[in-house]
């Protein structure tokens, strides 16, 4: 069960997952969550309160119902922004030395 971390008001639109480490990623209304497989949770993009179109690092980027998430072959995400009618790309930065914490936090580009 997800909802501690998620919300008891966000709901899981869609999910992938990372075959180079297991993480899965996954979308809510507009945000973009990692989830470890060691069951570490955190938002790697947007922010669950806030929607709009804005490019950025971490909690900075705003998104309209991201959905259709994919990992691409370089380990960054690729997603449907549907309300701001766009593709956005989710670079994962990868932490010096790799934390097994918390995912890295990334940017974004359109």
């Amino acid at each position: 069960d997800l909802s501690p971390q998620l919300g008891s008001s966000a709901h899981i639109l869609c999910a992938a997952v990372c075959p180079r480490d297991g993480t899965r990623f996954l979308c809510t209304g507009s945000a973009v969550w990692a989830l470890s497989p060691a069951g570490r949770m955190a938002v790697v993009a947007g922010h669950e309160s806030e929607r709009g179109f804005e490019d950025g690092v971490g909690g900075d980027v705003r998104f309209n119902c991201p959905r259709g998430i994919t990992v691409c072959p370089d380990g960054g995400v690729l997603l449907a922004d549907t309300w701001n009618n766009a593709i956005r790309k989710v670079l994962i930065a990868v932490a010096s030395p790799p934390s097994a914490r918390a995912p890295a936090l990334p940017h974004i580009v359109t």
